[in-house]
């Protein structure tokens, strides 16, 4: 008769790559609380880093960036070589929203010159960390793909998007713009809805 059951060793590799799989990912589905109020800094400046880097790699929109990142009494510095300044501003926007950063030093090169924003402030107290990346990674996709088409990628149009709602801003030159900078955002991954504020300014 044939020994169906599983070999000690692959019964051990299978294990080992459950608990490296749950380590990858751990960081993400655990709160955006910290180590708690006993920790260290160093602690405190570890669990950051750990919990920043890993958030970089499993982000669709910067995985396959060279961000290097380093933690000190709550301040985050960036370094490294982006493609454009939308890359730019999700890395730092996601470092802002992380629990216990008080401060990002942006030191990130750019590789080509995008449609730059500033990046948004800190996370508020409404939205989980895990949401505040969706919502960052949401606004790059909506810039990049405004930068994409040649009707929209001149315009000065501010993007900003929370729990999963774009809202669109700044001056456009006419209703076709409007309407098409709100089709591109609603074409976009991972929006529910688009709140279109641009205004007609028939002057420019």
């Amino acid at each position: 008769m044939t020994d169906t059951r599983p070999q000690a060793g692959a019964t051990r590799l299978a294990a080992g790559a459950v608990l490296a799989l749950g380590a990858t990912f751990a960081p993400l589905a655990a709160g955006n609380d910290g180590p708690g109020d006993g920790a260290s800094q160093p602690i405190r400046d570890a669990w950051i880093d750990g919990r920043l880097e890993t958030t970089y790699v499993l982000n669709p929109h910067l995985e396959a960036l060279d961000i290097e990142t380093d933690v000190a009494d709550g301040v985050v510095t960036l370094r490294g070589v982006v493609a454009s300044d939308i890359d730019r501003d999700l890395a730092v926007a996601i470092a802002r929203g992380l629990s216990g950063v008080r401060e990002v030093d942006d030191q990130l090169t750019v590789g080509e010159r995008g449609n730059a924003g500033e990046p948004a402030g800190p996370a508020d107290g409404d939205r989980s960390f895990s949401q505040w990346v969706r919502d960052a990674t949401a606004t790059a996709r909506v810039k990049t793909n405004l930068v994409a088409n040649g009707n929209t990628r001149g315009l000065a149009i501010d993007v900003d998007t929370e729990n999963d709602v774009v809202t669109l801003s700044g001056a456009v030159r006419s209703r076709k713009e409007k309407l098409l900078a709100e089709m591109i955002a609603r074409n976009t991954d991972g929006i529910a809805r688009v709140d279109n504020r641009l205004e007609i300014d028939q002057r420019s």
